[in-house]
């Protein structure tokens, strides 16, 4: 179902180039994703969150620094690098070398062993650091993790957020040394979370200009579009009732002359629609008097400007590519009269000609509902 994220993004991929990818590392206020590094200026676009927690979110980057997307709080971390613990225990007895094994699922050659020179009488924190030293000196772990922690502790964080990998591990026992503790099985300190697939477009085209146009696309499609609405029921004591909150333009008013399914709904031709009060009023001596009896309304619903980008807009295919259509008029209309640097002026008036075409179809398919008429005795 298309969302208020997914009709923004789809307008953004008709004006400008829309480059997706997935991030390698995120926080709260930014993506990051090595692969877009050098890959131009995106400071003042649009990024889209396609997957993961915070799917269908979209926001205005604020600052694009190498191969970073920073911009207003998700919310919520939408991606975490994994983070394994081992700690180093015993003293050395015997000069040798310490063994380190280092086995992770998405790492080349896994599992990978290091060879690590200690010294007799080198305490469990000396060799803490001989080995931080030499897993960061490895090619195959170092190009895989980030190596840290302090005395006893080495800590690899993986450089990339991947999804949890539950066979990651860092195993120390002795080589050719003696006097260490054997350490087969470490600590799995942060669990991982993948990094979501995510869209982002240059500042060609705002994140304002984009809502804005699906906002008013969306106004005009519903216009031409009719709504039934039968939760109210007659009540003889009263001529006026409070109308759904949704309802823009009252069509026509029929009083059900059964109160059993199919109802026989009569049309009613003495009301009219109080739209500043949002009151449905019946005639003098004309209102329905059999109490409980539905009244079925047909209107056309009203649409309010929605920043909401996660739910549903609730529209029909058909219903989607009239907004899909208007929407891209909208948007070019305020990017002719913004004239960003960078856009194609034939281009946008080529485009701006094809959604006009089909936005001309749609609107022959779908007339737009008249009001019935209505009987005198006002």
């Amino acid at each position: 179902m298309a969302t208020l994220a997914s009709m923004t993004l789809r307008l953004a991929k008709k004006i400008t180039p829309v480059r997706e990818s997935t991030a390698t590392d995120g926080s709260y206020t930014y993506l990051s994703d090595s692969l877009m590094e050098g890959m131009g200026d995106y400071k003042g676009g649009v990024l889209w969150v396609l997957s993961g927690t915070h799917i269908n979110k979209s926001r205005e980057i604020t600052s694009n620094p190498k191969d970073k997307f920073v911009f207003a709080t998700l919310g919520g971390i939408p991606c975490v690098k994994q983070v394994e613990t081992a700690t180093v225990a015993g003293t050395v007895t015997g000069d040798g070398n310490a063994t380190v094994i280092v086995t992770a699922a998405n790492m080349d050659g896994t599992p990978v062993t290091v060879s690590v020179a200690v010294l007799n009488g080198d305490t469990a924190s000396a060799v803490g650091g001989k080995i931080r030293t030499a897993l960061a000196a490895d090619a195959t772990v170092g190009d895989f993790f980030t190596v840290s922690g302090s005395t006893t502790s080495v800590v690899l964080t993986v450089k990339s957020a991947r999804a949890n990998d539950a066979t990651l591990n860092i195993s120390i026992a002795n080589g050719t040394c003696t006097g260490l503790t054997a350490a087969p099985t470490s600590a799995n300190t942060t669990a991982g979370v993948v990094g979501p697939l995510y869209a982002v477009a240059s500042n060609k085209v705002r994140r304002d200009l984009l809502q804005s146009a699906v906002n008013q696309a969306l106004r005009l499609v519903k216009s031409r579009l009719t709504e039934d609405d039968s939760t109210l029921t007659v009540d003889s004591e009263v001529d006026e009732y409070d109308l759904p909150d949704d309802v823009d333009v009252l069509l026509k008013v029929e009083i059900a002359t059964s109160d059993e399914e199919p109802y026989g709904y009569c049309e009613d031709r003495h009301w009219v629609h109080d739209i500043l009060n949002g009151k449905l009023r019946f005639a003098a001596d004309f209102a329905p008097q059999i109490d409980g009896r539905k009244i079925r309304l047909t209107y056309r619903a009203a649409h309010s400007n929605t920043t909401d980008e996660t739910t549903s807009l609730s529209l029909t295919p058909d219903e989607e590519e009239g907004a899909y259509w208007r929407g891209l008029i909208e948007l070019i209309s305020s990017l002719i009269t913004l004239r960003p640097e960078g856009l194609d002026g034939k281009r946008l008036a080529d485009l701006f000609q094809e959604a006009q075409v089909e936005w001309g179809r749609w609107k022959m398919k779908n007339v737009t509902p008249q009001r019935h008429g209505q009987l005198a005795n006002w």
